[in-house]
């Protein structure tokens, strides 16, 4: 390499020069962290005014929501089943298939995360929502292979969560699927074996156990 010499730049220097990082003020530093900041708040703003119209939450309600939810979540962004099972456990529900069933519920593109707009249209659905919001929000939920009915097995896990999270009574398997039997008679207009969501609404109003296993809202706000 060459030295400096009257004035000229040395090899060394040149390179050192075209490949070192420049070093930003302080107060570019401290401007750009605003910056984020502000666009954080934009993001959330956004966020919360497209909950506003597409939930029953008022703006003032979706704000302390969030805030809420900011507390629990991991960066705000979402919870993980792992915190979900640890909500659950807080309102004393322990039981693995009871926190599967209300995960689900919530976890609408089944990608192991529940995220404040899940949560939000959810909690919309169940708390603020019309009877038909509410049945076809639980009747998704129950639909655990999203063929667009409830098949025998699903209405069992269904039965046989609701008598756990409620710990109303004890039955044995074998008396859960008559239930379940009774409840096809019931409501399978067509015998099909299956029940689709207008045999779902009719099954309701005579049999309570179909809406009863839906505690998820308590353990995500408990957390």
């Amino acid at each position: 390499y060459q030295r400096r010499v009257r004035g000229t730049i040395s090899k060394s220097s040149l390179l050192y020069r075209t490949f070192s990082a420049p070093v930003l003020p302080k107060k570019d530093v401290l401007s750009f962290d605003q910056d984020i900041q502000n666009l954080k708040k934009i993001e959330r703003q956004r966020l919360l005014s497209q909950m506003g119209q597409s939930t029953k939450f008022s703006l003032s309600e979706l704000e302390q929501l969030y805030d809420r939810w900011a507390q629990k979540a991991q960066d705000a962004n979402h919870i993980t089943k792992e915190n979900f099972e640890q909500g659950m456990h807080k309102i004393g529900i322990t039981d693995p298939l009871v926190i599967e069933q209300n995960w689900s519920a919530f976890d609408k593109n089944n990608d192991g995360q529940i995220n404040f707009r899940e949560f939000v249209c959810g909690l919309s659905a169940l708390q603020r929502g019309s009877l038909e919001d509410r049945l076809k929000f639980m009747f998704d939920a129950y639909d655990l292979d999203k063929s667009g009915s409830l098949s025998q097995d699903e209405v069992f896990k269904i039965f046989q969560v609701s008598l756990l999270a409620n710990h109303s009574f004890e039955k044995t398997d074998t008396e859960i699927w008559q239930l379940v039997r009774d409840c096809f008679n019931k409501v399978d207009k067509n015998n099909d074996g299956k029940l689709d969501f207008d045999e779902f609404k009719t099954g309701i109003h005579q049999i309570p156990l179909l809406t009863q296993c839906l505690i998820a809202p308590n353990a995500i706000l408990s957390l």
